[in-house]
């Protein structure tokens, strides 16, 4: 549970360092952006991560720049 914990905490620094950098932006996309990647990574963590890395990867950056 304290791996999820820092992963939590991560994902909300993330975010609010996207909000910082990008202040222009919607202020909900970091969330948005923040949501997706833990998201993705838990599901991959719950299927014992047995997609490939590069895998995940590609889905993730398609999914920002389709």
């Amino acid at each position: 549970m304290r791996d999820l914990r820092s992963l939590i905490a991560c994902t909300i620094e993330k975010a609010d360092t996207f909000a910082r950098d990008y202040s222009d932006a919607n202020e909900y996309a970091p969330y948005l952006y923040a949501g997706m990647l833990f998201n993705v990574s838990v599901k991959w963590l719950d299927d014992g991560c047995a997609a490939p890395e590069d895998e995940i990867a590609r889905t993730i950056v398609d999914a920002i720049y389709p």
